[in-house]
């Protein structure tokens, strides 16, 4: 073989190895940001339910201000829900964190 040959082979495994090596890094640094993700989602659904539990016990004060902070937990609620429908819609993950939009848009 001739010199060209080699000093060819040999630039193309040196990138091949540096390219690999970022590849495997974005790659890791993609499945941290999906398992972020999930625990995020996981955290919202589990707010979402407490806020749901008090949203349903009935008020019976008749203050504007308490009627005020019921009001704004509904809507802190709606906040929650919609946060974890936006992420959850681009989590790959098809054991955990499908939504119940996923499921309708499979049926």
């Amino acid at each position: 073989m001739s010199i060209i040959a080699i000093v060819i082979i040999t630039l193309l495994t040196i990138l091949l190895c540096v390219s690999s090596f970022f590849m495997i890094k974005f790659a890791l640094l993609l499945l941290k940001v999906e398992d972020a993700l999930e625990e995020s989602i996981a955290v919202l659904d589990t707010r979402q339910e407490s806020i749901s539990k008090i949203l349903e016990i009935p008020l019976f004060y008749d203050s504007v201000e308490v009627r005020r902070v019921h009001s704004d937990i509904e809507d802190c609620r709606e906040s929650i829900l919609l946060v974890a429908e936006a992420l959850s819609k681009n989590v790959s993950s098809k054991n955990f964190g499908e939504t119940n939009l996923e499921e309708k848009e499979k049926n």
